[in-house]
């Protein structure tokens, strides 16, 4: 565009040079204007060559690096290659676990899992269940149209009130193992014996629809052995601070 521009206004000139009434220009100044006609023909042919010429087609490819166009497209190449040969086919079954418990209430269920745990077991006058289980005696709170269950590990230390020092270290000792445990250990004070009992509860809920009700039931009981035994530790600790022996 430029250069058409530059021709024009050369080829004006040229004209205008052929009349002889030519307005009175000076020479050095019809030279001056050819001079610089001259040096913007030059400077717009070397920017040319350099940057290019901006009357090239749009639609051609730009000019740049064809060695990175040649990468990308390798790039996505190998992309597609290495997506399509990790793509393996794969069937799988579904895994459908039989649950022998299915539509049992909580009071059947109940029974139905101590009697697959071994353990023999009773019932009171309410429906609760009282059964051993590893040397521990518990009592399930239940209800058949309730999935709520309260769980006691029954009384499983006391103390005599007259030993001030071992009481209060229990009482820091259930303190302790508390905050750490899902199980609760509680302790009351028996004022007809005159000692302090210890024993372990919790609530949770259970339904023959859980995967696995009976694991899960176990998993429960096993906390209290746990809780039970963090006390205990606790307590010795105790005990050991103010120089007492268990």
């Amino acid at each position: 565009m430029l250069e058409e521009i530059l021709r024009a206004m050369f080829t004006s000139l040229s004209l205008n040079l052929g009349y002889k009434e030519f307005s009175g220009v000076q020479w050095y100044h019809v030279l001056w204007f050819i001079g610089a006609i001259i040096f913007a023909v030059v400077v717009y042919r070397v920017t040319v060559k350099i940057i290019g010429s901006p009357d090239e087609d749009d639609d051609s490819e730009p000019h740049g690096n064809a060695e990175a166009s040649d990468t990308s497209e390798y790039r996505q190449n190998s992309q597609s290659g290495y997506n399509k040969s990790q793509m393996i086919d794969v069937h799988f079954k579904p895994l459908i676990m039989e649950n022998r418990y299915e539509g049992m209430n909580t009071a059947v269920l109940l029974r139905a899992i101590i009697g697959d745990l071994n353990c023999k077991y009773e019932e009171d006058e309410q429906g609760s269940i009282i059964f051993m289980y590893q040397g521990e005696r518990f009592i399930i709170l239940n209800t058949p149209e309730s999935m709520w269950i309260r769980i006691f590990d029954v009384q499983w230390y006391d103390c005599s009130l007259d030993k001030l020092e071992e009481v209060s270290c229990m009482q820091k000792a259930i303190n302790i193992a508390n905050k750490s445990q899902p199980c609760t250990a509680v302790y009351a004070i028996d004022k007809d014996e005159n000692k302090m009992i210890v024993y372990s509860k919790c609530d949770l809920l259970i339904s023959s629809e859980f995967p696995e009700p009976d694991g899960y039931l176990s998993a429960w009981l096993s906390n209290f052995f746990n809780l039970k035994r963090e006390v205990v530790l606790e307590f010795e600790k105790e005990m050991q601070i103010i120089g007492l022996s268990v």
